[in-house]
């Protein structure tokens, strides 16, 4: 077995995989995990792309982990993508673009959701979404599930 770190991203999960998997079956694997669709990834390592028909073995030689380089192909300019949004006040789905920033999706959520005297955090797979960064950083594709947290300030404050 082999654990690698799937880098490029401010998430980066580990994935185990054999030294007879192919590199198909990890960026199958990498969709099931960040829901980022094959057709958009393409994966580095060692500063050589991945073939899909590749073996593990023959691309990691003989180590039991190792950090692979996963780049998204962005979609064409202005698509719009469906986010899931979940909180303990409320759930519901928003569109936006994986170009926005994780700022720009909060703003949409207290207009839309109308919340005032709060503090929202975003979360995608248990990491904090930092409001500087696109959407794109934490692999948010068409419907992705972002955890929404809500702290509701005292009233007068």
């Amino acid at each position: 077995m082999v654990l690698l770190r799937i880098d490029g991203g401010e998430i980066t999960p580990q994935i185990e995989v054999t030294y007879f998997d192919t590199i198909l079956n990890l960026k199958e694997m990498i969709r099931d995990v960040l829901g980022v669709e094959i057709e958009r990834q393409t994966l580095v390592y060692d500063e050589r792309t991945l073939l899909d028909d590749e073996e593990i073995r023959h691309c990691i030689f003989g180590r039991d982990s190792a950090t692979v380089t996963l780049s998204v192909a962005p979609l064409p300019e202005g698509t719009k993508i469906a986010v899931q949004l979940e909180s303990s006040l409320k759930q519901g789905s928003m569109r936006t673009r994986e170009t926005d920033s994780v700022a720009d999706l909060r703003s949409k959520i207290e207009r839309r959701w109308g919340l005032r005297n709060c503090s929202i955090t975003l979360f995608r797979l248990d990491t904090q979404m930092n409001e500087d960064l696109p959407l794109s950083a934490y692999y948010v594709v068409d419907g992705t599930k972002i955890d929404v947290q809500v702290t509701l300030f005292e009233e007068g404050r």
